[in-house]
């Protein structure tokens, strides 16, 4: 992955070359929208920020084989679009909010257990949004986006160790909740007790 980022940005750099920016742009969009997402609440205002800052980085192309790690660059270029917009809009103020992806479940067979990873997959959502604002977002970083820890250091501005007191934070709420969950008396059995005493 690196190594094709920095094939991609010295074709840019010393070519112009559109079809390097264009798949450079495809790679990173994705995960740039959903960061300026989190931030900001509004799709449209989010697709914006992240095009803009494509735009920059082509703009500035001729500078780019200085660029050392580019998803950290392009992750601070969207965050610090991101609070013009809101500082622009007088929002600066808004709550950190987002939409988090059910927890992936494997194909199961039996009802029950669908039931029962739907349930887990809610109990996680609900884990994971009520987390603090900050707390939610430095887990959707590390989880969701793999971003490593250093990089979300000098993306937020803020150290490793705040970053990892925040994911331990994080990791027991969501445990416990999931914890909570899977210590109830499972629906199965209810149903045969049940049974049992009508027989």
């Amino acid at each position: 992955m690196e190594e094709r980022t920095s094939y991609l940005l010295e074709r840019i750099a010393r070519s112009s070359d559109e079809a390097a920016y264009r798949e450079l742009y495809y790679t990173y969009y994705p995960a740039l929208f959903r960061f300026a997402n989190t931030l900001l609440h509004e799709e449209q205002l989010a697709e914006e920020v992240v095009s803009d800052v494509f735009i920059n980085l082509w703009k500035g192309r001729e500078s780019l084989n200085s660029i050392r790690n580019l998803r950290v660059y392009m992750f601070v270029a969207v965050k610090n679009l991101c609070h013009r917009t809101l500082s622009r809009m007088g929002r600066m103020s808004d709550l950190l909010e987002e939409e988090v992806t059910m927890i992936e479940t494997g194909r199961m067979d039996m009802p029950d257990e669908r039931m029962i990873s739907k349930e887990l997959g809610q109990a996680f959502d609900r884990a994971v949004a009520s987390l603090p604002e900050r707390c939610r977002l430095i887990f959707r970083l590390v989880r969701e986006e793999g971003l490593r820890y250093r990089e979300i250091s000098i993306i937020l501005n803020i150290s490793q160790k705040t970053i990892e007191a925040q994911m331990t934070i994080a990791t027991k709420r969501i445990l416990q909740a999931m914890g909570d969950l899977t210590h109830q008396p499972s629906r199965t059995h209810r149903f045969s007790s049940k049974k049992d005493k009508n027989d």
